[in-house]
């Protein structure tokens, strides 16, 4: 269970981003869902204060268009929100269904993929009220997207061939704000480990967890 912010910020750096973030991870998504890698894009460039940034966006391959979680309301931009990788393998997966189901044949993924609901457009609720308070309605909507997003990550995890990528990851050495060893530096090897941790933090982003992306 989360015990205080930061430390649920890392874990979700670590075991969030870094799996699916990574380039490989995310085009063997792209494979298995028969979609080319064109579909999910990264984004850069630099703020006014000149500070670098990157942005994963999907692409609806129908009339190319990009789909940005921010611009779509999902996601602010704030210092702790950093779901934009989880966001756009979600959304290229919706945006690009009909693209999907012309092209598989296995009938678990065509049930699963029939199964995901597109995520609510939350651009118009801000994220606080005039007063400073938290917008609710804007936070069961993201509590609502989080749902979504995590079912499907938790049935991409049941998928032999996110495991052997996993184990082939090149993890950061990371530590806690209390210098405790979050994930030590190097490749996988050790997906006995990783795997638990990372259900556990995907769990504890669906219980509580949304609320500091709000």
């Amino acid at each position: 269970m989360i015990k205080d912010k930061q430390e649920f910020i890392n874990r979700f750096y670590v075991y969030i981003n870094q799996v699916f973030g990574d380039e490989n991870v995310r085009e063997k998504i792209l494979d298995f869902f028969k979609l080319p890698k064109k579909a999910l894009v990264v984004k850069s460039g630099t703020d006014r204060d000149l500070s670098s940034w990157t942005h994963h966006v999907a692409i609806d391959l129908k009339n190319n268009k990009i789909i940005c979680s921010v611009e779509k309301g999902h996601q602010e931009i704030h210092s702790d929100d950093i779901a934009c990788q989880s966001y756009s393998i979600y959304n290229t997966i919706i945006a690009n269904k009909k693209y999907i189901l012309d092209k598989i044949k296995n009938r678990d993924q065509i049930d699963f993929v029939n199964s995901l609901k597109s995520l609510e457009n939350s651009h118009k609720y801000k994220r606080l009220n005039t007063d400073g308070s938290l917008n609710l309605k804007r936070v069961e909507i993201v509590k609502n997207n989080t749902d979504k997003i995590v079912n499907l990550f938790l049935w991409l995890l049941s998928q032999k061939f996110i495991m052997d990528e996993i184990n082939d990851l090149n993890f950061e050495r990371l530590k806690d704000d209390k210098k405790r060893l979050i994930v030590k530096e190097g490749s996988g090897k050790y997906i006995t480990d990783i795997i638990p941790k990372l259900v556990i933090v995907l769990n504890d982003w669906k219980d509580q967890g949304y609320l500091h992306f709000v």
